[in-house]
């Protein structure tokens, strides 16, 4: 190490151990509630950052806990339970630490809140005078940033554009068929949410996290690549449509160096109405903000979408807020908006298409297609409209509570 002038430690189960079973316990005893649904219920979540990051102070954080938990305390009694994490020193730091000051310099950056933060600075004062400077997340307005997996869909099998071959093409196909599908797509919210084709909405109605012309005027860098689902496809043979491959388009609201792949804004806009008036649907992530690629899906080769015509997963993909309406008298019966819906949500019965709006997923394409000017969208009620997740944290936290697991 000696290329290295500094070294930064955590505190929790580094300098010194924490258990927050010892917290639900003691609050447990002091209302008689019971710890193991004291500790379902308390969430580590975006309330819980914000407090580590100083946004809120001990007496809001306490409130809303409180009314988390569905019961009541003094404050006395909250705080007690609230520092009762704190265990012993880690065997053998006090040693390691004074070997290592002699050599580097010694700092602490830690995800803390004020009141925790006046518990361990008295009770470890010994061990912490080692360290030349504690950095507490509360103080700075920033909590340590998380290293983690990137997900399956979206992420991992994405990046395997250019290893996808026979052999993968088929692993991934008999994954996807074997409950990998159902696993990555029925839990919700879902991954993907679909934006409406431009033309068919009215532009007073579109809802600012609808509008995907807006996100790409703002965008600062553009760029496309081949879409790996109908890659996909092809190899397995599989393949029923003769749609684009190249239309998977990413897009970055800074600069940055250029890459392979890179296009202009203008040819990135033309992509998007190439891939309406051929019969894509717009899929973008499930949120808010942060969204920075749009898929252009159909029905036969895109996975999200498949969801819905292969595997029999009704919300693999977020509905747009929008529904179809058809005009039975303009309705010449062509089949056009038929051909068109990537869902099979519309059919014909007595000469005339009709749509089921259990299956409609707003997409608008049989709005823009039709020739008879038969089809239109509406806008659902505000009591049906589903807004996405605010941002990525904001759907995970509300994705693994859903499954059932621990929200950090």
């Amino acid at each position: 190490m000696n290329n290295y002038q500094a070294i930064i430690f955590d505190l929790g189960n580094v300098i010194f151990n924490i258990s927050f079973d010892n917290m639900f316990a003691y609050w447990a005893q002091v209302t008689g509630f019971n710890a193991v649904e004291i500790k379902k219920k308390f969430a580590f979540n975006g309330m819980y950052c914000k407090f580590e990051k100083g946004e809120i102070d001990p007496g809001m954080y306490r409130k809303y806990v409180l009314a988390t938990l569905g019961f009541q305390m003094s404050e006395v009694e909250f705080n007690n339970g609230w520092n009762n994490i704190y265990l012993k020193i880690v065997p053998g730091i006090e040693n390691l630490l004074q070997d290592l000051k002699s050599k580097y310099r010694l700092f602490i950056l830690t995800n803390t809140n004020v009141l925790h933060a006046r518990k361990w600075k008295v009770k470890y004062a010994s061990v912490l005078s080692n360290f030349e400077k504690v950095f507490c997340s509360y103080e700075i307005g920033a909590r340590k940033p998380y290293f983690r997996l990137a997900p399956f869909i979206v992420g991992i099998y994405e990046s395997q554009l250019e290893n996808m071959d026979h052999e993968l093409a088929h692993l991934v196909e008999e994954y996807m068929n074997n409950g990998g599908a159902v696993g990555i797509m029925k839990p919700q919210p879902a991954l993907h949410r679909v934006i409406p084709a431009q033309g068919a909405v009215k532009s007073e109605w579109i809802l600012p996290y609808d509008d995907v012309r807006a996100m790409l005027k703002a965008a600062k860098k553009f760029s496309v690549r081949d879409c790996i689902c109908r890659v996909q496809q092809d190899l397995l043979g599989d393949r029923k449509c003769d749609f684009p491959l190249k239309n998977c388009l990413s897009f970055s609201s800074i600069e940055r160096p250029d890459r392979p792949g890179d296009i202009s804004q203008e040819e990135a806009l033309g992509i998007l109405d190439q891939s309406e008036e051929v019969g894509l649907v717009h899929t973008v992530s499930n949120i808010i903000k942060g969204v920075f690629y749009v898929c252009n899906c159909c029905g036969c080769c895109c996975g999200i979408l498949l969801g819905i015509t292969k595997w029999g997963i009704e919300k693999s993909v977020a509905y747009a807020n929008y529904y179809v309406v058809i005009d039975l008298d303009k309705c010449q019966g062509c089949g056009i908006c038929i051909e068109r819906c990537q869902v099979n949500a519309i059919s014909e019965q007595d000469g005339v298409a009709v749509v089921d709006l259990g299956r409609c997923i707003g997409c608008g394409l049989c709005v823009t297609g039709c020739p008879e000017k038969a089809v239109k969208l509406e806008r659902k009620p505000d009591s049906e409209i589903v807004h996405p997740p605010e941002n990525f944290a904001a759907w995970e936290s509300e994705r693994l509570k859903n499954r059932g697991l621990k929200v950090f």
